[in-house]
């Protein structure tokens, strides 16, 4: 399951622990993103419509920080290229929304309201109070354990808009698939650390916590978005009326 050993100018390209389940991860994590974008890509407020650009921005700012973390960069891994790559794709993404979209704000400004400073303070003080405490707390290991709360609540401001929007049906399909793979990745997430747990005692909890609560947002999304449905389809109730207004034939055969 893991990597052969690939040596590039006498250092290791694949860190230790890397296996085709984290590969497969990626794999996934960059399919969503592209199925969530393509429509952006192509121009169009009508098909930028359903996207969260808070959730774009969180996940620009977790792989922009893994690539900092990465610092001195003396060590060309995998991980580090992987964090560059997604970084500058994450944000062309973000850019492609304000730009080649400008109506984007205006369609769905009302509904995008999640907080974003809620995601971006729970996240900051989960890795100062729940980081890495058998690690010593410095800069590094802090945006780390940062990094990996901040994926984990990221999707909640776009399930929070796909749950909130009246017209679900003006949502392009990509959005939609977009937020499947991006779960199908995590649940690839969990598999990988599980499976480092079990044969080399390897575990990073944060990131297993962190793709752990996006799987629960996912479902609790989709039993809220069911019940929400069912509610809306149910036939509005109407009270019998107890006083009848006389109708004109009764009052005539009365006289």
């Amino acid at each position: 399951m893991q990597f052969l050993d690939l040596n590039i100018h006498g250092t290791t390209f694949f860190d230790h622990g890397s296996t085709y389940l984290g590969l497969l991860q990626d794999v996934f994590f960059l399919i969503a993103y592209v199925s969530f974008n393509w429509g952006t890509f192509q121009g169009g407020a009508q098909k930028a419509f359903g996207i969260s650009i808070k959730t774009q921005i969180l996940y620009a700012l977790a792989y922009s920080f893994r690539v900092i973390e990465y610092s001195p960069y003396d060590h060309w891994s995998y991980e580090f290229i992987k964090s560059i790559v997604f970084s500058i794709f994450l944000w062309f993404a973000i850019v492609a929304i304000a730009f080649f979209s400008p109506e984007y704000d205006h369609d769905c400004k009302r509904v995008d309201t999640f907080w974003l400073h809620f995601t971006v303070g729970l996240a900051s003080i989960l890795a100062y109070t729940k980081g890495y405490s058998h690690l010593p707390l410095n800069g590094q290991n802090y945006f780390w354990a940062w990094c990996n709360y901040v994926e984990g609540v990221a999707i909640l401001p776009q399930l929070w808009l796909l749950f909130s929007i009246k017209r679900r049906d003006l949502v392009a399909k990509g959005i939609w698939y977009g937020v499947h793979l991006m779960t199908v990745s995590r649940v690839f997430q969990v598999a990988h650390w599980t499976y480092l747990d079990y044969d080399q005692e390897i575990l990073d909890r944060l990131a297993l916590v962190s793709a752990i609560f996006h799987i629960v947002a996912y479902i609790l999304f989709l039993i809220a978005l069911v019940i929400k449905d069912a509610i809306r389809g149910k036939p509005k109730m109407t009270l019998p009326s107890l006083v009848t207004e006389p109708s004109d034939d009764s009052i005539n055969s009365e006289l």
